[in-house]
């Protein structure tokens, strides 16, 4: 318990890094982003897979019993190797793709077998090369859609040749330009929705021209502002949670008017503290799954009352 416990913060280390936190939003700093690799994703049964980097793998936890097993990586699977696994979806034939920042690439990974193939990089497909991949998620036609940071854009990926494009970006589609996309995922009406840690605001963008409006941030919207959004997901009410770095919490928004609200976080819920949560994704039981600590802390997080437990913790 004291390795668990020392990486789990205090309220007066907290403070600290409060204090001494320096905020991203609508600062344009380049192209060093303050989230940190890690990525959750549920799948339709149920059951959660992460990606480490330490080593590099995805992993498999059973909701149920927090059980955690190597999906792909450290020696499961054939294929390629991981080098700095980010951001992770499933299809729906069960197939999880990768985003590796190193590698500047995507992976594909069979689910049972764990056998890994890089499905686009840059001498997989054509187009525009990825620069720093942090994010995927599937459009509603099959194809990915990548948040790269250091592009300021949305790569749309064809997985079947690899082929790649910009959605939205600079000079593709109107609205407010990215400074930082760093999270992507679309809803039931194929609608993206990205999370942009430098404008600290989140956006919502039509997957046909590329169009990008902002939906919450310092302006639009009510509640406290988002410091360094690393990570978002749907609720199962069709609202956006966001986890924010900086913030050491979870903010809910209400699509249609941007309000925010802190959902858990400091003062918000019980049970260990979040510190630099990293990744977020919705159970199907509306349940909030924060993946933080270093990587190596799976928190379940009550909607209702924002309260904390730890659903698994990463060995090395």
């Amino acid at each position: 318990m004291e390795g668990l416990w020392s990486r789990i913060i205090t309220p007066f280390s907290f403070a600290i890094l409060m204090f001494l936190n320096i905020s991203c939003q609508d600062v344009d700093t380049g192209p060093r982003i303050l989230s940190f690799p890690g990525g959750v994703v549920v799948a339709g049964d149920g059951e959660i897979f992460l990606t480490i980097v330490n080593p590099p793998a995805v992993l498999r936890v059973n909701p149920d019993t927090g059980e955690v097993t190597t999906v792909s990586g450290s020696g499961v699977g054939t294929g390629p190797g991981f080098s700095f696994p980010r951001g992770l979806t499933i299809d729906n034939e069960g197939i999880i793709f990768v985003t590796d920042s190193d590698l500047r690439a995507v992976f594909s990974v069979d689910p049972v077998t764990g056998n890994r193939n890089i499905i686009s990089s840059s001498s997989v497909g054509s187009g525009t090369d990825l620069r720093n991949p942090v994010d995927v998620a599937v459009e509603l036609d099959g194809n990915l859609v990548v948040a790269d940071p250091n592009l300021k854009a949305l790569v749309m990926i064809n997985p079947m040749n690899g082929n790649r494009s910009i959605l939205s970006g600079d000079n593709i589609g109107r609205g407010t330009n990215f400074r930082a996309p760093v999270g992507v995922i679309v809803d039931d009406e194929g609608i993206l929705l990205v999370g942009d840690q430098f404008r600290g605001a989140v956006f919502e963008v039509d997957p046909h021209t590329g169009d990008r409006n902002v939906i919450s941030n310092r302006k639009i919207g009510n509640g406290p502002l988002f410091d360094q959004i690393s990570g978002l997901a749907l609720d199962t009410d069709g609202n956006i949670v966001v986890v924010a770095t900086g913030g050491n919490n979870v903010i809910g928004v209400e699509i249609l008017t941007g309000d925010r609200g802190v959902i858990s976080g400091f003062l918000t819920g019980s049970g260990p503290f979040f510190q630099f949560p990293r990744a977020i994704a919705v159970e199907n039981d509306g349940n909030i799954l924060v993946f933080g600590n270093n990587n190596r802390i799976l928190f379940r997080v009550n909607p209702i009352s924002g309260n904390r437990t730890i659903l698994a913790e990463i060995e090395t």
